[in-house]
């Protein structure tokens, strides 16, 4: 069975406002997650959501007890802070698995 999961994940923001997210893809089962990617769901402060995105993992497919990196970036949301919310994602034999979600707040402020 499949069992993966993020991480290493680290948040940023860059001097355009834009959140950078990345992180590692980690297959802890027995056999391949397929086109590993995460989605991930941006929430304002006032808890509505802003917006989503996805990105790839950098391997195609991750084997038992391998690693792929991902990163990606969003536009904030105006505000001093945002929430995010990043699913690791992959295809097996059995479908499309999803593993356990990932959370975290960044601050907007300089």
């Amino acid at each position: 069975m499949v069992r993966f999961s993020l991480i290493r994940t680290e948040t940023g923001i860059d001097r355009d406002k834009r959140l950078h997210l990345f992180g590692i893809i980690y297959n802890a089962g027995i056999g391949i997650c397929g086109s590993p990617s995460v989605e991930v769901t941006i929430i304002d402060e006032a808890g509505d959501i802003d917006g989503n995105f996805e990105t790839a993992a950098l391997l195609g497919e991750i084997r038992q007890g391998e690693e792929a990196e991902f990163a990606g970036k969003y536009f904030t949301p105006v505000g001093d802070s945002l929430s995010w919310i990043a699913t690791p994602r992959c295809d097996s034999s059995g479908g499309m698995v999803y593993g356990p979600r990932k959370r975290g707040v960044v601050s907007l402020r300089r």
